[in-house]
């Protein structure tokens, strides 16, 4: 409906925050045990999540998707280890790659941003990129592939 009506528009998506880390493993955890796909995951901060948003709705409407996602990518068994472990929670991982995410299959790509997304320098060039202008150096924003019908 938004994208076939003549209002601009941006949408935003992101990727995971880091802030549901606990959420995913609680919902994957049987007994003392934390069943993890292996796929790659690039979370957040909910603030950064937050600042892209106040600062992609400053500058012009891309009539598109942007998509942002976190600096840095993780396997999402280790990351949950690493939660774990940084709480002293003695669960156990269980890596595997056909585990369900909140009960969906996922490939190992599933959970990434686009090629392209925001994802380094937090927004330092967001603004030029959203108005297709040179920001100095790789645009952190683009309007993404996905989605979009042909």
């Amino acid at each position: 409906m938004i994208k076939a009506s003549s209002i601009p528009y941006t949408i935003i998506r992101a990727t995971q925050f880091f802030e549901f880390i606990k959420g995913i493993t609680d919902f994957s955890t049987e007994g003392n045990k934390v069943r993890m796909p292996t796929a790659l995951i690039q979370p957040m901060a909910a603030d950064d999540v937050a600042s892209a948003v106040g600062l992609i709705a400053t500058v012009s409407p891309v009539n598109g998707t942007v998509e942002i996602g976190g600096p840095e990518k993780f396997r999402l068994d280790e990351l949950v280890r690493q939660y774990l472990a940084a709480n002293k929670d003695p669960r156990e991982v269980v890596a595997d790659p056909k585990a369900r995410y909140y009960g969906a299959d996922i490939s190992e790509r599933t959970l990434l941003p686009g090629d392209g997304a925001a994802q380094r320098d937090p927004f330092r060039n967001l603004a030029h990129s959203a108005r297709g202008e040179s920001g100095g150096g790789r645009p952190l924003m683009v309007p993404s592939k996905r989605g979009r019908s042909a």
